[in-house]
């Protein structure tokens, strides 16, 4: 283990482009990249814990990083990883690739590009998932589902969410936090060049649709690791769900109506947009390839007239 974590507080940090999936920098040097990839673990490390129970323990315990991406907070559990078992998983094989070959053992990892996870019923301790429920978006309750399948009975999920403090980030117009519920933005964007599509959460929202699979120990909706994203601790409730069970509106709650539709009126706001952007850029498509016809019908006059003139 030594050698390993001597690697990881040393030079030895993922390539650049691992490192932009998860965190884009684009007018930082690579070295300043490396240096903030190195930095960035501690402090939702920190965060993790201070969320969890007081006095609560590693040892023993298994854990698991859910979309761990280049690995710059589990990473910071190396220490722990002496007494746990700590996993990482992620939809990029070559992330995990990288992961593998750098940080395992102690710690382990696996490509996760399925819901179905390669784990028995009631594995884990506890699952913490960072910015990724904050771009999960039809298939959240599957996902939600199975990670409450892979938890211990007595077992907690830490996921952060980007809550109402913040929304005026992305929302033009941002209601109150009961005015939406699970919020989709940018819908369709890839994962390749951009980080997906942005998902808002309402506390309410949390407390009445998660808080059927978890028991909601505690939620706030910003600060996480001195953040704007915030937090949701749950644990484990003793129940089986469907995914319909948890994506069923609250009857009786007025909330759920209004933010379906907020949620409409936003997805139309956007389509608007793309179409504007799309005619805008095709109307400069089609001015460079004028210019560029002109440009060739000149250069093609010019070199007619130098033949003429040898």
């Amino acid at each position: 283990m030594g050698k390993r974590a001597d690697q990881t507080s040393g030079k030895s940090s993922p390539p650049r482009e691992l490192i932009d999936r998860t965190g884009r920098f684009p007018e930082q040097s690579d070295e300043r990249v490396r240096e903030l990839y190195a930095g960035h673990g501690r402090a939702p490390k920190a965060a993790i814990i201070d969320a969890l129970p007081e006095g609560y323990s590693f040892e023993g315990r298994r854990v698991l990083d859910f979309g761990c991406g280049a690995g710059r907070v589990l990473r910071e559990f190396l220490p722990e990883a002496a007494s746990g078992e700590f996993w990482g998983c992620d939809l990029h094989a070559p992330t995990i690739a990288w992961l593998r070959g750098h940080l395992s053992p102690p710690l382990r990892f696996y490509v996760n590009d399925q819901i179905r996870m390669p784990h028995p019923d009631g594995y884990f301790d506890l699952i913490y998932a960072i910015s990724v429920f904050t771009h999960i978006t039809h298939d959240w309750s599957a996902r939600l589902l199975e990670l409450h399948r892979i938890l211990k009975s007595d077992g907690y999920l830490l996921a952060t969410v980007i809550g109402p403090p913040v929304w005026d980030r992305s929302l033009a117009d941002p209601p109150d936090e009961n005015g939406l519920g699970m919020c989709v933005q940018r819908l369709g964007q890839s994962l390749d060049d951009t980080s997906g599509p942005r998902v808002l959460h309402s506390p309410w929202w949390l407390r009445s649709h998660w808080g059927r699979a978890f028991e909601i120990v505690s939620l706030s909706p910003v600060g996480f690791a001195g953040t704007y994203h915030g937090y949701v601790l749950g644990r484990k409730r003793d129940v089986s769900l469907t995914r319909n069970d948890l994506e069923r509106h609250e009857p009786g709650d007025e909330r759920e109506i209004e933010a379906q539709r907020r949620q409409l009126e936003i997805l139309e706001q956007e389509a608007v947009e793309r179409e504007r952007l799309q005619k805008s850029s095709g109307r400069t498509r089609s001015a460079a390839r004028s210019v560029l016809k002109r440009f060739s019908s000149a250069s093609m006059f010019v070199r007619s007239r130098r033949r003429r003139s040898a």
